[in-house]
């Protein structure tokens, strides 16, 4: 598993996956929708996939002496180790945000602990929803991409609705203050076990599908 996740990192990887690292610099964004952060890393792995394809990558390997359910696996959690690092950068800098430049943001939610939370959930739908639908039928990427794209911005657009809506969540969750802290820990624990429990069985799921494909 660690060489096919080797064979990933060093022949796979798009070069867009490290540019949208970068954008969890969009917290210091005066009132902007952060949440899109987590679409944009959705790319590189879109752009990841279609590059593979393009290139047999899938054919080839499974020529190896590998397992397909490991291939399928080394290509989610590849996914996953930049997905934690987008996370570990964005927590940085929301950290240094509050230190220096504390600001509410009026369009989305505050660059808090929650804020991470519900990134964390954004990519494990993301993930559920893109590697099974794609690993059914690895020819198949735009449209798996689509369907998770559209799934991505309804959960993007749901939170930012009730930051609005929600006067609990406006008042407790969508804040920077001191006060209401636990809570957002909280939300980010929970994020955070509803990631690792969607991106666990997308890797099984995914796996089980590929089994069956006939490359």
């Amino acid at each position: 598993m660690l060489k096919l996740i080797k064979k990933e990192l060093s022949l796979c990887l798009h070069p867009t996956t490290f540019i949208y690292l970068l954008f969890a610099a969009f917290v210091f964004i005066p009132n902007y929708p952060y949440e899109v952060m987590f679409f944009f890393s959705t790319l590189g792995t879109f752009m990841t996939c279609l590059s593979a394809r393009e290139n047999k990558d899938l054919f080839f390997t499974c020529t190896l002496p590998v397992s397909k359910s490991d291939v399928a696996k080394a290509k989610v959690l590849t996914t996953a180790i930049f997905q934690i690092i987008l996370i570990g950068l964005t927590g940085v800098l929301v950290i240094i945000k509050k230190m220096f430049l504390p600001a509410e943001n009026v369009v989305g939610m505050d660059a808090n602990a929650a804020f991470i939370g519900m990134g964390l959930i954004i990519l494990g739908v993301f993930n559920i929803t893109f590697f099974t639908m794609h690993f059914s039928n690895p020819d198949k990427v735009g449209v798996p991409f689509l369907l998770s794209a559209i799934i991505t911005f309804v959960l993007i657009t749901v939170g930012i609705v009730l930051c609005h809506v929600s006067p609990y969540i406006r008042d407790c969750i969508d804040t920077i203050d001191s006060e209401h802290l636990l809570i957002r820990l909280i939300v980010l624990i929970v994020g955070a076990v509803i990631y690792v429990i969607l991106t666990a069985l997308t890797c099984l799921i995914s796996a089980h599908r590929l089994q069956k494909v006939d490359l």
